[in-house]
């Protein structure tokens, strides 16, 4: 697609998107189709007539294609791009294919996305074959029924509307701002959005699209709206990469959603956080992930601690039961309840990267939702709940008279959950994950969960836990170590070649662009072994080669190879 041109026809087009949003904010007899045409549009008028057109060709064509969707002529545009996409050429890749890539990636800002071209951070794409269609919809697996002993009973909090003022088009220009990335089955991607919601060229229309971006928000958080009229809103792209072994399922939702998703999100962080924290640290708690380790890694250091528990859920975000999570965010974030309901009532069309094939996501959260990660951890509350404490017999049953220390310490990021305290502690809480996750779509996987046992408490973890993995080293947690001096060491040695292998890749680039090397070193590389450094303690001494690598010419090379 190309670029919304400047100028009159651009503020056209732009007015004809917040047209389209509003014929739904509006409840019109176009509703229904409203957000189908708002998704559609891009890809219709701003297909691009040829590879090499100029901007001067783009501002006729989008004229004339502009008449043609006010006359209603969707299928005469439909045809005309098939027509266009059926003649362009798939580009061959050329040897340094890669370089060009990263090139033309930090030239529009996109440190992130370039480096994924880059030493050993490149993504390796699977080819569509049965195979990895067959391990796509395993991964998706299809609803399952609630059962009665999960769900949350109460009375249910009443939500005032007035709440979601805040979702203004200030807040919508702001998270716009910050997203980025491709998009999703309409193919516009994050930049178009942020061309037509915060540029200045087009005068007053960004800020019409943008007060009906929020409108459209607030509607989503307080009405409840046919499942039909958001079936292209919800619906992603699904892309298979290597996980070697096996199949990593990336999914790309639509930019409206992901702005529309950010901007409830940031609105009621404060609530996901009172309901969730400190339990569970992925809620929008500003440094949960370092959190988290340095708390798992406090509690092994305890004199008391016999062991250290990291489990691991399989398939957690796609199994989650979704049925069970809907009826319990009542309770758990009511505020955020008519959102979520409004996008995931209904199962959501995931369109495979070069293949006819379509999957259902009908369990979990669907990927390239930014509401996902806040909406899962507010799901596994219920569970949380469970294990951590032991409950009273009766209701006059006192705090004092409970027995003491019936649970190990645990903390929770996301699905990644760990507990530390005594093995019989331990063994106890291990027992009720594996009995109360299932009811709530999570599924701790023995065959990788890792017990990391104080030397000599061995013999009695392994006659404890016969069914997970044990060891005296240490094992990865959430990007860092948690373990032994000698694990630890073990565990750099091994980072640290895989960010020698980035330096090398922006060393070759550094040869015909060092500005833009030097700027993905500063800006993304080197934020890599930063992360490491502040979440694990006394690794200096093992940098030391890598510090070679950086600073050294031809001896660093050298070093690295």
């Amino acid at each position: 697609m190309f670029k919304v041109p400047k100028g009159k026809t651009g503020e056209r087009f732009i007015e004809e998107v917040a047209n389209t949003i509003n014929s739904f904010n509006s409840s019109s007899n176009l509703e229904s189709v409203a957000i189908s045409m708002t998704l559609i549009i891009f890809p219709l008028l701003l297909q691009k007539p040829s590879k090499s057109s100029k901007a001067k060709d783009h501002v006729t064509h989008l004229e004339r294609r502009l008449q043609l969707w006010k006359d209603g002529e969707i299928e005469k545009l439909a045809r005309e791009c098939k027509s266009i996409q059926d003649r362009l050429l798939k580009s061959k890749y050329s040897p340094g294919h890669h370089n060009q890539v990263f090139t033309r990636l930090m030239l529009l800002g996109k440190v992130s996305a370039a480096l994924r071209w880059n030493g050993s951070q490149r993504s390796k794409l699977l080819d569509t074959s049965p195979t990895v269609i067959q391990e796509l919809k395993k991964k998706h697996p299809g609803s399952s029924q609630s059962l009665e002993s999960s769900l949350m009973k109460g009375p249910i909090e009443e939500v005032d509307a007035v709440i979601f003022d805040s979702i203004d088009s200030s807040r919508i220009e702001k998270v716009a701002r910050d997203l980025n990335g491709s998009g999703g089955p309409s193919g516009t991607d994050a930049e178009t959005w942020q061309h037509i919601l915060c540029s200045k060229q087009f005068k007053k229309k960004p800020e019409l699209l943008k007060e009906a971006v929020a409108v459209f928000a607030r509607k989503l958080c307080c009405q409840k709206i046919q499942p039909d009229h958001l079936k292209t809103y919800i619906a992603g792209r699904l892309i298979p990469l290597d996980k070697d072994p096996g199949v990593r399922p990336i999914g790309i939702g639509e930019v409206l959603r992901r702005i529309v998703g950010k901007a409830v999100m940031t609105t009621l962080k404060q609530d996901i956080i009172m309901n969730t924290a400190p339990m569970q640290l992925c809620g929008g708690l500003q440094g949960g992930v370092e959190a988290a380790i340095h708390a798992v890694r406090k509690i092994f250091e305890e004199e008391s601690t016999e062991a250290i528990l990291l489990v691991d859920a399989e398939n957690a975000f796609n199994a989650l039961n979704r049925n069970t999570a809907l009826r319990n965010l009542r309770y758990t974030c009511p505020e955020l309840f008519t959102y979520i309901l409004n996008t995931y009532r209904q199962e959501a069309d995931l369109f495979i990267a070069n293949s006819d094939d379509l999957i259902q996501s009908q369990e979990g959260t669907t990927q390239g939702d930014t509401s996902a990660l806040g909406w899962y951890a507010l799901s596994l509350m219920p569970l949380l709940r469970e294990v951590q404490v032991k409950q009273p017999e009766t209701d006059t049953e006192l705090e004092s008279d409970r027995e003491p220390n019936t649970y190990p310490k645990q903390v929770w990021y996301a699905d990644d959950s760990a507990a530390g305290g005594k093995l019989d502690q331990l063994m106890k809480w291990w027992k009720d994950l594996k009995d109360h996750g299932p009811m709530y779509g999570y599924y701790p996987k023995p065959s990788k969960t890792w017990l990391i046992v104080k030397p000599e408490h061995s013999t009695k973890a392994k006659e404890l836990f016969p069914d997970v993995q044990i060891t005296t080293k240490g094992h990865r947690y959430l990007g860092s170590y948690i373990g032994t001096e000698e694990g630890v060491k073990e565990f750099i040695l091994k980072e640290t070649n895989s960010w020698k292998a980035d330096i090398l890749g922006l060393v070759d680039i550094a040869a015909n662009e060092p500005q833009l090397a030097y700027s993905a070193f500063i800006y993304g590389t080197s934020k890599r072994w930063n992360f490491v450094c502040r979440t694990t303690p006394g690794i200096s001494d093992h940098l030391k080669l890598l510090e070679y690598c950086v600073k050294e010419d031809n001896y660093g090379q050298r070093i690295c190879a």
